[in-house]
């Protein structure tokens, strides 16, 4: 849909033809995927938010994964995972942002935001925009609040609610029945809403639980399930186990499916690699472990925690300090494939050299 070209000394993602070609009401649906494709995009590779969950899982009255033999509405992953001491909820009437979303700033303390992701066919270097008022309204139209299905005592215990530290609206353009390459080309503008004098750091145990939840839901998208449903499990009250994941036996990629590919990297197949296939790397398994095993055990639980958000935010500076854009894996057959690695540590094959 967007291949990249040579735009007045820059490489841009410009729409191809053919996707303005696709029918009218596909192309809405099109549209929304882009948005929010390029606005976590931005989120990850420009703003340095690698973690994220949809707001359907974070809301008030959040709905359950259904049971019986039909199929979940989501993952019982997802629901094991996921933040239980807080919901968010809307300030007022209205519609709330896509996702909340989670970085680090310095020595790895944890801040969220708030992200709503709009595509439309308008320019974005324009001063005014149509819709903007309801669109900033919707943006900033959510509040982290104790879960009010919480009991009192596990209410109180849980401590007081995350702050949001912004409340953003990416606006994309998106333009592909234009004729000029340029217009055609995908940009992005954010507005950010924040609360002076506001201090929206979140407690380190806030942080890991938001980042193991965003793990697990990624995951499992990207194919890792058994994985993100071993992660879920530590968090699962009726869990019997008594090993943590942090302790090298309980803590096995064999358990999970997963396949050594060299490099010290994890996937779920042997030989050949395709486009669009997804790696772990051992490191990023061996933190998440980590993680996992800081939250559930009782001793030592915030000097743990800090050790291990210090540990996560090196890693993720690491990523960005080495700039690591792509590098080579020999696949199956002898062939390289080229692996590009986003800022939380995944690997997707994104072509064959």
């Amino acid at each position: 849909m967007y291949p990249t070209l040579a735009l007045s000394g820059l490489d841009m993602l410009v729409a191809t033809p053919a996707f303005a070609g696709v029918p009218g009401n596909w192309l809405s649906v099109f549209s929304q995927m882009v948005a929010a494709a390029t606005s976590l995009a931005v989120a990850d590779k420009v703003e340095g938010y690698p973690f994220c969950l949809s707001m359907q899982f974070c809301k008030v009255d959040a709905a359950a994964p259904g049971v019986g033999p039909a199929p979940a509405a989501w993952p019982l992953a997802y629901w094991l995972a996921i933040p239980q001491a807080w919901r968010v909820k809307p300030i007022g009437a209205g519609m709330m942002p896509d996702y909340v979303i989670a970085r680090q700033n310095g020595a790895g303390v944890f801040e969220f935001s708030t992200l709503e992701a709009k595509g439309r066919n308008v320019s974005v270097d324009q001063n005014s925009y149509p819709g903007y008022a309801t669109m900033k309204a919707q943006s900033q139209n959510a509040v982290i609040v104790v879960n009010p299905n919480l009991g009192a005592a596990a209410a109180a215990a849980g401590g007081p609610p995350p702050v949001l530290t912004r409340r953003i609206l990416s606006l994309v353009a998106i333009r592909p029945k234009t004729v000029k390459l340029e217009t055609r080309a995908l940009r992005c503008r954010w507005t950010n809403h924040r609360n002076p004098g506001t201090d929206g750091t979140v407690s380190d145990a806030d942080g890991l639980r938001f980042v193991v939840a965003s793990y697990a839901v990624m995951l499992h998208n990207v194919g890792f399930a058994r994985l993100a449903e071993g992660i879920a499990t530590f968090f699962d009250l009726e869990h019997e186990g008594d090993a943590s994941p942090g302790d090298t036996a309980a803590w096995d990629p064999k358990d999970y499916g997963l396949v050594n590919r060299g490099f010290d990297l994890y996937a779920l197949h042997q030989g050949e690699l395709s486009v669009g296939d997804c790696l772990l790397p051992r490191q990023v398994f061996r933190l998440i472990g980590l993680i996992c095993d800081s939250l559930v055990r009782e001793t030592g639980q915030r000097t743990r925690q800090r050790r291990v958000a210090i540990a996560l935010w090196k890693f993720t500076e690491s990523i960005k300090a080495a700039n690591q854009a792509a590098f080579e894996l020999p696949a199956g057959g002898g062939n390289l494939v080229a692996l590009v690695q986003s800022t939380n540590g995944i690997c997707m094959v994104a072509r064959r050299a």
